[in-house]
């Protein structure tokens, strides 16, 4: 993620004339012995409390948005965004 994050700022310093080239490009971070980390979804009693505490943020209706819809943030190429899950599994 702060690789992702790294490029994104460097490009946009590239796009005005800030830098001539994007050193985070090309930039190898996975480690060997590194495994990806098991992911799961919250369970109800999580989300409930997740956003019990969110309710005084500025971004709470993102969250009910993206919890209730079942959208999920995704690291690409060109930043972090969320995608909307296909199809949900019961």
């Amino acid at each position: 993620m702060v690789k992702t994050i790294l490029s994104d700022i460097l490009d946009k310093a590239k796009r005005n004339g800030l830098i001539s080239k994007n050193p985070a490009k090309n930039l190898i971070t996975q480690i060997d012995n590194e495994y990806p980390k098991e992911r799961r979804a919250l369970r109800i009693q999580e989300t409930e409390l997740f956003l019990e505490y969110g309710k005084e943020s500025r971004y709470y209706n993102l969250f009910v948005v993206t919890l209730e819809s079942g959208m999920r943030l995704v690291r690409g190429d060109h930043g972090v965004y969320f995608e909307v899950q296909k199809k949900m599994k019961k």
